[in-house]
């Protein structure tokens, strides 16, 4: 098994007994949704800085530990190298701040996300979205903000698998070229079938759920009995 498999996984609902996990569904939807647009229309590094220390404060509160923190900050933080060399190699190291904002604004925008997964239900976050949306279009919603968890959790299980089997696909090994076609064969191949494994598991819930289906549902043996014996 992996080493840390049993650290849980990013956005993994972590139940605590705190004031957070005690509000409403709605009014946390309503704080995330609030500092993501906060985020949206800062273009200064120091209120992007505001908002971390916010996060930090939010994710105490909650009594997320460190290890949650990071596991989150690890996943909305892996475009921040690729957009830092972009820019970087763009337009010089003139563009440093530049590209240190826009790495902690794409951060802080997918933070929220994970954050209320780790402090809601996803039921209940399903319940608050069927108010206000057609049905379809709250389990869409719902599901997509509960499937990068999902497939990010995958994906480390998948890499650690494939380190113990002796494949080339860390950090240090893809430096070498020679690497890139065993961490495509081991790697890119196996998270693309899981996350279309994954499409189709949610699918299935979908029709469970009778979403999807313009027919009605066809009656279990179940309910025709109990018609039966309500209404002989």
């Amino acid at each position: 098994m992996p080493r840390d498999s049993r650290r849980g996984f990013p956005g993994q609902y972590m139940a605590r007994s705190t004031p957070i996990q005690r509000l409403p569904a709605a009014v946390k939807l309503c704080m995330v949704g609030l500092l993501a647009l906060a985020d949206l229309i800062n273009s200064r590094l120091t209120a992007a800085l505001i908002l971390v220390l916010i996060w930090f404060l939010l994710y105490a509160l909650a009594r997320l530990g460190w290890r949650q923190m990071l596991q989150d900050a690890r996943v909305v933080l892996y475009q921040a190298p690729l957009v830092v060399a972009v820019l970087l190699l763009r337009q010089g190291m003139a563009a440093l701040p530049a590209a240190l904002l826009v790495s902690i604004r794409l951060g802080l925008l997918c933070l929220p996300g994970l954050w209320l997964q780790r402090t809601t239900r996803v039921s209940d976050i399903l319940a608050v979205f069927g108010r206000f949306l057609p049905s379809r279009l709250a389990f869409v919603i719902t599901m997509s903000l509960h499937f990068v968890p999902l497939i990010t959790r995958e994906a480390r299980e998948i890499y650690w698998l494939q380190q113990l089997r002796g494949a080339r696909v860390a950090p240090r090994q893809l430096i070498n070229p020679l690497c890139w076609a065993e961490w495509c064969r081991c790697l890119a191949i196996p998270i693309f079938m899981r996350a279309l494994h994954l499409a189709d598991e949610v699918s299935v819930a979908a029709r469970q759920r009778g979403i999807g289906e313009d027919t009605p549902a066809q009656p279990t043996l179940r309910s025709q009995l109990i018609c039966r014996k309500v209404h002989p």
